[in-house]
């Protein structure tokens, strides 16, 4: 297991070494997921970071609230309810229209519970997030 105190060390070289690094963050709404976005944020040097989550309204204050804390990123979001393993498809290509290469992926949306469902359209694979 790695230390607390090399963790440290590594996240402070981001701002130093790394620049213009391409990220994508699922889940990252809150919790976790929410406080390591904001520390990559605030250690990185012109992150690139987009955000995927449900909400118009988070998404727009998060992205507020990362521009105060390092106003030389750049943040986009991609609003997606990816409880549904089409809107992740759709996600992922709205992403792919947009970058060439990932160079960080953090995914914390919750618990996953995959199901298929008999809806009017046929079998659809449902994904059951729990918090």
């Amino acid at each position: 297991m790695v230390n607390l105190k090399s963790v440290q060390e590594s996240n402070a070289a981001l701002r130093s070494t790394i620049s213009g690094q391409v990220s994508l963050f699922v889940g990252a709404t809150s919790g976790i997921a929410f406080h390591t976005l904001t520390e990559y944020a605030r250690k990185s040097n012109r992150p690139k970071v987009y955000i995927v989550g449900r909400s118009d309204a988070k998404l727009a204050k998060i992205i507020r609230d990362l521009e105060k804390i390092n106003p030389q990123g750049s943040y986009v979001p991609i609003k997606s309810e990816i409880s549904l393993l089409k809107n992740v498809d759709a996600a992922c290509e709205e992403f792919k229209r947009k970058e060439k290469s990932l160079d960080l992926l953090l995914m914390c949306p919750g618990y996953l519970k995959v199901s298929r469902i008999d809806n009017a359209d046929g079998l659809e694979d449902t994904i059951s997030l729990r918090y």
